[in-house]
């Protein structure tokens, strides 16, 4: 069961936009600022053509496929982003870097958090104590889609090959948590 009280919590103890403020120049506020526009203006405008394919006559299993295509778009674009500030305010504190693996070196800049693996972004911030986005992230439906091994049942079940399923009610409430983790990552910002 998630503790919602407790995520709340732990994410005003980073204090992300004091950190921000305290440690980065106005070009480099820009840029993250830039990204969280960019993420905000695509949501909203995947979540408008959402209701508008809800009212269209549609099968379950196409509207399984469009649940799980958000779901990719949550998990990659939105709650990438909110990993991605949690983990750049950690660096900025001093205390923490995160490997790039394939380059052989730390990221130095929060655009290049982007690049790094979901899997090493999720175990970075477990170990610094933020293991409530493994709980909430939907990586095994996001590497399902990714790697085109999934199937759609007739009554719009997600058949992951590896044996899991999850029903239409299971995928939205994946989604409802991370759009409540990413609704307080936002407040952070205000």
């Amino acid at each position: 069961m998630i503790d919602w009280n407790e995520i709340e919590k732990k994410i005003k103890t980073i204090s992300i936009l004091k950190t921000f403020e305290t440690h980065l120049d106005p070009r480099e506020m820009a840029v993250i600022g830039e990204h969280a526009k960019q993420v905000r203006k695509i949501h909203l405008a995947y979540s408008e053509s959402l209701k508008k394919i809800r009212w269209s006559s549609i099968s379950t299993t196409e509207e399984s496929l469009l649940i799980i295509i958000y779901t990719l778009f949550l998990t990659e674009g939105i709650l990438g982003f909110g990993m991605n500030t949690i983990i750049y305010a950690l660096m900025l504190k001093g205390h923490h870097d995160i490997w790039f693996e394939w380059k052989q070196r730390f990221v130095s800049s929060f655009d290049e958090l982007f690049e790094v693996p979901l899997s090493v972004r999720l175990k970075f911030l477990e170990k610094h104590e933020f293991e409530f986005f493994s709980e909430i992230c939907p990586k095994d439906i996001r590497n399902a889609i990714a790697h085109l091994n999934f199937d759609i049942g007739s009554d719009g079940t997600i058949h992951i090959k590896q044996g899991k399923k999850y029903t239409k009610k299971q995928l939205e409430t994946k989604i409802f948590n991370v759009v409540r983790l990413v609704g307080l990552l936002g407040e952070e910002y205000k």
